[in-house]
């Protein structure tokens, strides 16, 4: 999937770039933004990344956000320079609807659960947690549906009723429970054959 965009400064100006991003690691391919502002990186799979972007003078921008990001929107990348005074204004942002359903997982303890698999029952809707452990979806259709989350370790998450409408963002957390064993809780027992007694 494909992911584009374009980089500019606090007040919209491109003079001090070029630009480098890249989603998750730096083995996952970098994009460079020079002179056409734009920028193009390609994710290996749907759902929740992190879109790292670095220039010289301007202070280092770290983001979440959601893939794929949908065809009406637009990924804008906005940097703040290094050295000013007062807060950091720099910031990522899809341009265009907001996302549609939206939640955190985690455990017991209320620590995130990294790359939870949340699924829309009986759709082909799958997202998959961030570092924080936060999803999003951006392009559900109108409905009521069940939402799950899983992850190896923990018993399956479950909520129904989840109404989504167009326009709206819903928001759906979980909190996951230790399962009782690792793999299989009822395993198949198989008897062993008797050896034959040595002639």
């Amino acid at each position: 999937m494909t992911i584009t965009g374009r980089v500019r400064d606090a007040h919209d100006a491109y003079s001090k770039l070029p630009a480098v991003l890249w989603l998750d690691t730096l083995h996952s391919g970098r994009a460079l933004v020079d002179s056409t502002h734009l920028f193009r990186l390609v994710a290996q799979r749907r759902g929740v990344h992190e879109l790292h972007t670095r220039a010289s003078g301007f202070v280092p921008r770290d983001d979440t956000i959601f893939v794929p990001v949908p065809p009406e929107s637009s990924l804008v990348v906005t940097l703040d320079q290094q050295g000013l005074d007062g807060p950091c204004s720099g910031f990522a942002v899809v341009v265009g609807p907001p996302p549609i359903l939206v939640g955190v997982v985690t455990d017991t303890a209320g620590h995130p659960i990294v790359s939870a698999r949340i699924f829309i029952a009986r759709t082909d809707h799958a997202a998959l947690t961030g570092r924080d452990g936060h999803y999003a979806f951006s392009s559900i259709p109108d409905g009521i549906y069940t939402v799950r989350a899983q992850f190896i370790g923990f018993l399956r998450g479950e909520q129904d009723s989840v109404r989504i409408v167009h326009g709206t963002t819903r928001r759906v957390d979980f909190r996951l429970r230790p399962a009782t064993c690792d793999i299989d809780c009822d395993p198949l027992i198989v008897p062993a054959k008797p050896k034959k007694p040595p002639l």
